[in-house]
């Protein structure tokens, strides 16, 4: 959409990039073997007759990748709100104007045509879901073939990329983990310091019992010295 990126990519990479809405665009029907929509499909004012000139665009066997942010059956605004949880930020009213559950966007697909759906961990799994779409049924291709593929002179980039993703996903793991150590430690060092506190209480309250007794002991020596 922005003509600059556009220039920026063609001088850069010297691969054809248009510029405009895909309805624009000069692309035959039925060309396509594959549209991927990263993060695209909640900014689109129209998704429903987007979305069904995107499926025109592609072969009979075609694939939709998409990434967009995914609004959960269980999320309650308001809750949102009061835990300041972190998908508040995908509520941008100038940007975002559409966000979709895992069952409105199979029901949109499903309107137009498109019943096979394959949902995939994403990219930014904390917030996002990622899925695959065909007016056919989704065939997995065999584990032989895909590093076949993947390990070919245009694959090898690929690979890399899902190799550091899969090293991310185990840091995010790990760094979880340690979360979970430190809360529990935390959770422990609290204990004991309220622990600490209560006999800290208990030994000022005995020290001034203590005290007490020891200005009565003396009270009474003063006073049988006195009476002698």
């Amino acid at each position: 959409m922005s003509p600059w990126v556009v220039e920026f990519g063609q001088k850069t990479f010297d691969i054809p990039i248009s510029v405009g809405p895909l309805e624009n665009l000069d692309l035959p029907i039925g060309s396509l073997d594959v549209i991927a929509l990263m993060d695209v499909l909640e900014h689109l004012p129209d998704p429903v007759g987007t979305m069904k000139h995107a499926l025109k665009l592609l072969k009979p066997e075609g694939l939709l990748l998409i990434q967009t942010p995914q609004f959960k059956e269980e999320m309650v605004y308001q809750e949102l709100v009061d835990s300041n949880g972190a998908f508040l930020e995908q509520f941008k009213s100038d940007e975002h104007l559409y966000l979709f559950t895992q069952q409105s966007v199979a029901r949109l697909f499903h309107e137009l045509g498109a019943d096979h759906l394959g949902f995939e961990l994403p990219m930014f799994y904390q917030y996002d879901m990622f899925f695959v779409v065909s007016r056919k049924p989704i065939s997995i291709v065999p584990e032989k073939e895909r590093q076949e593929a993947l390990c070919s002179t245009t694959g090898r980039f690929v690979q890399a990329m899902l190799d550091l993703d899969e090293r991310v996903k185990a840091l995010d793991t790990h760094v979880k983990v340690i979360e979970a150590d430190r809360e529990e430690r935390l959770d422990k060092i609290h204990i004991l310091d309220q622990q600490i506190k209560v006999i800290d209480a208990d030994r000022a309250d005995r020290l001034t019992q203590i005290l007490t007794l020891t200005q009565m002991v003396r009270d009474l020596q003063a006073s049988i010295e006195h009476s002698k």
